[in-house]
This record gives structure tokens, sequence and C-alpha cells, in this order.
């Protein structure tokens, strides 16, 4: 796998952990992703993402969050930062609610990324029709 497609693997871990309480349905929602969604994680196996994990406790032992989210803005592309965000925004959407810790990682993120306010209220506007929620769409949470 590329540093880009490893880089959107965390990203989802690093959602799935921004409040604190790792959940079993999170680590579904990641799994489902990776063997739903080709060509971006084609050939992804169990094995490359024990390494991946394996590589992000190392990287949060070493960096803040802030500097992690530099890395990964500097490693994916423009065409797959909104892919990795509405990763991140649906993992943390997937207990149907967000929390302020993950509301927190997900500004931080879209600034990073850039993400167009459009993008994120359309993802908001998808999560909202999907899981029977009622996430604000007007605004950046």
């Amino acid at each position: 796998m590329s540093k880009e497609i490893d880089s959107i693997v965390e990203i989802m871990y690093l959602a799935a952990n921004s409040d604190g309480n790792f959940k079993p349905i999170e680590e579904r929602v990641i799994f489902a992703k990776i063997n739903t969604y080709l060509p971006v994680f084609k050939g992804t196996d169990q094995k490359q993402i024990t390494r991946i994990k394996e590589e992000l406790r190392d990287r949060i032992k070493r960096q803040s969050l802030e500097q992690i989210l530099d890395y990964y803005a500097k490693n994916i592309s423009d065409s797959l930062k909104i892919t990795a965000y509405a990763y991140a925004l649906e993992i943390c959407a997937r207990d149907f609610e967000l929390h302020d810790a993950e509301i927190r990682f997900l500004k931080l993120l879209y600034s990073k990324f850039k993400i167009p306010k459009s993008a994120h209220q359309a993802l908001l506007k998808s999560i909202n029709i999907r899981c029977i929620t009622k996430f604000d769409t007007t605004d950046i949470f």
C-alpha cells in the first residue's frame, strides 16, 4: 500500500479514537470501508492493517495531533482528502452523535485538509439520511 492509503487508514483509526472510547462498531466500520471501497483500498489485508495501526501508535508517541494531520495533508492528494474526511466523519457519527472531542478532531481535519463547506454539508446530509440523525448541516459543526 502507498503512504497515501496508509494515511487514510490511520485517519479512520484516529477518528475512532478521537473521543477516547474506541468502540467495536467503529472497528467494524473501518473494516467495512477497507473491504468495500475499491480501488482506494485494493489489496489491503489484515496484516497491513495491523502494521498501519502499530505505525500509528508509534507516530502518536512522537508527534502531536496537529503534526500528524500536517503529515497526512502532505501525503494525501487533494482528490482523496475529501474521501478521507468523509470516512472520518462517518466513523465519528457511527454511534449517532458527535462528541466534543470528535468535533474538535473533525474541525482540525476540516481545516488542515481545506475541505469545502459544501462538501462537509453534503456529507452530513448523507449521514442524516442514512443514519436517521439530525446533525446540523448549516455550519461547520
